[in-house]
């Protein structure tokens, strides 16, 4: 899902990537250095990087979280989400999750994704919105009311300096765009697995990663947790900037906080929801075979040695019987205990810490660490 379209084609030819990822390196610091270096460089030429203005670039806290963590972390995303997504869609066929009959339907729906991955057209309309109604958006939301680095205040309105040029026109659009891209790619992942949850997949009620061998989709909270963070982390600075430079509080940005936490969790585990029908009806298949099964079987049992009928001259310590009523009994609480959703707790904690870490400095503002950490982990708890 990292791979392909026009941006990674200009990586490659760039020099910045060679297949499928590599030189990862050379993009962290390639590619958020255009982003922030000129920035720093016009607004030093114009007397604003360290003074001479309300907020000076060497204050704008956003900026500066912006492209040296959130920007560093996309591109990290990259590597990562492209090996485990990877294997995760391996898995579908290598565990027979697949059967055969269903193997050419799962190809067109990979092929499927991966066209609409490597399509130029939706990377040059994202790109257009960036530049249009993204970066109208910003100047009208996002940009701090106040003499910067980037505008100023004149007769017929805001006035950008030649920093400010750079900002709007070169850095947040191609910052909006490479974010417009990631959703754009979570939705490709979304549709995907959509598609792939209404074929006729072979799920085990007695798998032991009570997610009837769905629990591999789990391992994808990892994959997408620099992508959390790096959203996480524009949330931070967004709040910094105003709290710093705008006379707000922390808390006046609870629904901020609030959204940026339930959009974690929607992108990275709703995909995985859409095969909570498929687990619900594995879980209650398996509950009335394998009750039925109990019932037989310990039925015979009771017969066998309750009532005594056919155990004459057979010792029941160290017999095989006893074994398989307490396997069977097991059998039956592992299908019990089967989940609706192909993760579990430690999953949604993850997402919500890696969400969330880059927020909890800020709260240093109102209270001590000893305060804060208390109040996370009765959060976590």
């Amino acid at each position: 899902m990292a791979l392909g379209g026009p941006l990674y084609q200009l990586y490659l030819k760039a020099g910045l990537a060679k297949p499928p990822l590599d030189l990862l390196a050379r993009r962290l610091v390639a590619i958020p250095l255009f982003a922030w270096l000129p920035l720093a460089l016009l607004s030093l030429w114009g007397g604003a990087a360290f003074g001479g203005v309300d907020v000076p670039f060497l204050n704008d806290i956003e900026a500066h979280v912006r492209f040296l963590i959130a920007m560093p972390l996309f591109i990290l995303a990259e590597p990562i989400v492209h090996v485990r997504l990877r294997a995760v869609i391996a898995h579908f066929t290598d565990a027979g999750i697949v059967p055969a009959s269903e193997r050419g339907s799962f190809d067109r729906i990979l092929d499927s994704a991966i066209r609409w991955r490597n399509s130029v057209a939706v990377e040059l309309v994202l790109m257009t919105l960036a530049l249009t109604v993204g970066r109208s958006a910003w100047l009208a939301e996002g940009a701090l009311k106040t003499a910067t680095w980037y505008a100023h205040a004149g007769a017929g309105g805001v006035e950008l300096t030649a920093a400010g040029q750079w900002y709007t026109w070169v850095s947040v659009p191609f910052f909006q765009f490479i974010t417009f891209r990631w959703f754009y790619r979570m939705l490709v992942w979304f549709g995907a697995l959509m598609r792939i949850a209404r074929m006729d997949l072979r799920l085990v009620p007695t798998h032991a990663d009570r997610s009837g061998g769905l629990g591999f989709l789990g391992t994808t909270v990892e994959a997408f947790a620099p992508l959390v963070t790096a959203q996480g982390a524009l949330v931070a600075g967004l709040i910094a900037s105003q709290v710093f430079h705008g006379g707000k509080a922390v808390m006046d940005f609870k629904i901020e906080m609030i959204g940026a936490l339930v959009l974690a969790m929607a992108q990275v585990l709703l995909p995985l929801c859409v095969f909570v029908p498929k687990l619900g009806k594995c879980r209650r298949d398996g509950l009335h075979a394998y009750g039925r099964l109990c019932s037989q079987y310990v039925d015979r049992f009771d017969r066998k040695w309750i009532r005594g009928q056919g155990c004459e001259g057979q010792d029941l310590l160290g017999n095989g019987d006893i074994g398989a009523l307490a396997d069977i009994g097991s059998a039956y609480d592992a299908v019990r205990g089967m989940r609706s959703f192909p993760f579990g707790r430690k999953e949604v904690v993850q997402l919500a810490v890696a969400a969330m870490l880059p927020v909890a400095p800020l709260f240093l503002t109102m209270m001590s660490p000893a305060e804060l950490l208390k109040k996370i982990m009765g959060f976590l708890m």
